[in-house]
């Protein structure tokens, strides 16, 4: 970040791990995830200072957040599909979470083969405080617990594209004409025979446990968005990206045509003013966009942190 000692005061950082696994529906090029989005330890790093001091709880109670750690669980596996309609600042959180996604299968040509059905992203379903104690809810709140200054705060999402897994499906689809997509692995390793990762240049046979796929890959299609207060904030991709929206309809393009920007990992926006003691209730939907998700993908995990920011 630049300007850290003048600008950033304290920051929280979340941390979200999603492993997905893609399995195949009938002869369809059309693919679930399967393995759920879990969470690591959110840690509050620093204490407080003159001018702000933020902290997480389940409530909006001011200075009486004091949690220096919150674990959330997800509702539900992340999937490919779409927003039905263009997010703004004018869609509530109700409304995008529960009936403004479609998916449908699509054919091997990447059109639909049915009109779209109704589905909702992946978002908290269980926030947990550092005591142990957990409530059954879709969100949770960075407060301000200064007594006596505003402070205006950023959010932040991050989306880790780095690393290897290994790929234990079945041969992938494009084998013979996408084998420059798969790696193998020497080394053990350890600091003196680290692992050593190299790209295909020949078509192999294949051999099961023996190929890596970039997780860049999966990440390339993840999709996350942040509601403030009820009010979207963005939508974030890991790199700046066209992201679809609109009607599925039998028949047509599995990459409609109809899209908007998502915004670029580690890109912040600003959440506006936090009043002394104010909290603003902050939730999070993941997903897949459009019918990017493929077997050859399955099993790369994707992972995305949320970073909070006090700025002067």
């Amino acid at each position: 970040m630049k300007n850290t000692k003048r600008s950033m005061i304290i920051t929280t950082v979340l941390m979200v791990v999603v492993l997905v696994v893609a399995i195949s529906t009938s002869t369809f090029a059309w693919y679930t995830a399967q393995s759920n989005v879990i969470a690591t330890n959110t840690t509050v790093t620093s204490a407080t200072s003159s001018s702000a001091s933020l902290a997480l709880d389940t409530t909006s109670s001011g200075a009486g957040a004091t949690a220096s750690s919150v674990t959330l669980t997800m509702n539900k596996v992340v999937e490919p599909m779409i927003p039905g309609a263009l997010p703004e600042s004018t869609t509530t959180w109700d409304n995008f979470a529960t009936s403004d996604f479609q998916t449908a299968p699509v054919d091997n040509a990447g059109n639909f083969t049915s009109d779209g059905a109704p589905t909702s992203p992946a978002i908290i379903k269980t926030v947990a405080l550092g005591d142990g104690s957990a409530s059954e809810l879709d969100a949770f709140y960075v407060i301000n617990t200064n007594g006596t200054n505003a402070t205006n705060v950023n959010v932040t999402v991050n989306i880790d594209t780095d690393g290897y897994t290994l790929l234990t499906t079945n041969k992938p689809n494009n084998w013979v004409t996408g084998f420059a997509n798969y790696y193998t692995r020497t080394g053990t390793g350890s600091d003196s025979d680290p692992y050593v990762y190299t790209a295909l240049t020949t078509v192999t046979d294949w051999a099961e446990n023996t190929y890596y796929v970039k997780n860049s890959v999966i990440a390339a299609d993840l999709r996350v968005a942040v509601f403030a207060d009820d009010n979207y904030v963005g939508t974030w991709a890991s790199t700046a990206a066209d992201t679809y929206y609109g009607t599925i309809s039998n028949g047509s393009a599995g990459t409609l045509a109809t899209k908007y920007t998502a915004t670029a990992s580690g890109t912040a926006i600003s959440l506006g003013s936090f009043a002394a003691l104010q909290g603003k209730k902050i939730q999070v939907a993941a997903w897949f966009d459009g019918v990017g998700l493929v077997v050859d993908d399955s099993g790369m995990p994707a992972v995305f942190n949320i970073s909070f920011n006090a700025v002067a």
